[in-house]
């Protein structure tokens, strides 16, 4: 994604003088390049998930797809890839799984492939903290059971994207271990290239890098 493209709304609670960048650096013009980046790097979870939807060559859906279709192309097979799912606490309570303190549990992809229905949830890099892996794996660990109250196949997935290995990630979450996935390895499961996805994703670092440089060049020389 280009920084230069990204687009921060502006408001009074939005003022760029009440950024944690100005606190750092007094000046609105560093402040708003440094969030502009911040905003970069969250927005390509989202292009990261969008490339590999485009990617993926099984039937997949666009748009929401009810629960009962989901279990209706499980049943009879037929192998799909959706994005964005999610399970609201009324349906969790027909599965007599409770859910406190939510609505809903979303996950970013189902995709069900050969008898077996894979919950993912996508993270960029290998770097999340005990309080926010936890949260991940348990939302993965209720959608599973839940779809195991259907009679299926389940595979939970926290995906650490641009991850090698992943005893070498920084999440300490001991249990369901067995969750934890690299970006190479999903691709395979998923039947796309992870060599290719990361092409399209470091598309714009050259723009990338002479933007920052012409920006840095307007502040050194304002």
């Amino acid at each position: 994604m280009k920084i230069s493209k990204v687009k921060i709304k502006k408001s009074k609670s939005n003022d760029i003088k009440k950024s944690g960048y100005f606190g750092i650096f007094g000046d609105e013009q560093l402040a708003d390049l440094f969030r502009k980046v911040q905003s970069t790097a969250i927005r390509n979870g989202n292009e990261l998930q969008k490339i590999i939807f485009d990617e993926v060559t099984f039937t997949k859906f666009g748009e929401s797809v009810s629960l009962d279709k989901v279990i209706e192309m499980i049943n009879s097979g037929q192998n799909f890839y959706i994005p964005n799912f999610k399970i609201s606490k009324s349906q969790f309570e027909s599965a007599t799984i409770k859910l406190e303190g939510k609505k809903n549990i979303d996950v970013d992809a189902i995709f069900f492939n050969d008898g077996i229905l894979y919950i993912i949830e996508y993270k960029q890099g290998d770097n999340l903290d005990t309080k926010k892996s936890q949260s991940e794996v348990e939302s993965l660990y209720k959608i599973s059971k839940f779809f195991q109250y259907y009679n299926v196949v389940t595979s939970p997935k926290l995906v650490m994207w641009i991850c090698d290995d992943v005893k070498n990630s920084s999440i300490k979450t001991t249990e369901h271990k067995d969750y934890l996935i690299t970006g190479s390895e999903i691709s395979e499961v998923l039947g796309i290239s992870f060599e290719k996805v990361q092409q399209i994703r470091n598309s714009d670092q050259l723009d990338n890098m002479e933007f920052i440089k012409k920006e840095f060049e307007k502040f050194l020389n304002s």
